[in-house]
């Protein structure tokens, strides 16, 4: 991996069921819509194609050609990662400006999110995770430009998952969500507050919109 890496060792947060993506295909459509509080999926449609709503319980449904949404979470995931891996600025663009099967809230996941992914399987890359980080001192337009970090996440073995604070040259791979997982079924010990390095590292530095910046 390039980049400045220091991973700490974790506890399997999901499951991992099937692989990460295709190389050098991109995702194409996608589509679902979840609500956090209800546990459902709002119908719609878009690109012609019809949309499932998610039941908890019913086991993941696919929406469209290359999405899917996860009934235990009510995410909706776009089925495989991007075709190259990204920085977090150009990973965050990407998610930001993508609209897919009437669709168009993807976003770079929360580790604590990516955790549940379905894809999630083990690579020797770290996953982009969302917001970025910028340090308290400076500027934000500074921390975006020259020292931007996320709590990436990777699947280094099958067996486990380990968090990694990762900086403005790290690019990882990528895969966006779309919706609010229902409330009690992300993985918290992933999430940046709690995941050892990141946790250290957020008493200095703070949550960042560097959507101006893409590189």
């Amino acid at each position: 991996m390039s980049g400045s890496t220091s991973p700490a060792g974790g506890s399997v947060g999901g499951s991992g069921l099937g692989g990460g993506g295709t190389a050098g295909q991109p995702p194409a459509g996608s589509a679902g819509a979840a609500s956090g509080s209800s546990g459902a999926n709002a119908a719609g449609s878009g690109g012609g194609q019809t949309q499932a709503r998610c039941v908890p319980g019913s086991g993941s449904a696919p929406v469209g050609a290359q999405s899917l949404t996860d009934d235990t979470t009510c995410l909706t995931w776009t089925r495989s990662r991007y075709a190259m891996p990204l920085s977090n600025k150009a990973a965050a663009k990407y998610c930001a400006d993508l609209e897919q099967d009437g669709l168009s809230d993807w976003r770079v996941p929360r580790p604590e999110e990516l955790a549940t992914w379905p894809g999630l399987a083990e690579d020797s890359t770290a996953y982009i995770t969302g917001p970025i980080y910028v340090p308290k001192a400076g500027t934000s337009s500074e921390g975006c430009a020259g020292n931007s970090h996320s709590c990436n996440l990777a699947k280094y073995n099958a067996n486990s998952l380990t968090c990694a604070w990762q900086g403005v040259d790290f690019k990882g791979w990528v895969v966006c969500v779309s919706g609010t997982a229902t409330p009690g079924t992300t993985n918290p010990a992933y999430a940046g507050s709690t995941c050892s390095p990141c946790s250290a590292e957020l008493a200095t530095f703070s949550e960042t919109d560097c959507s101006a910046i893409s590189n």
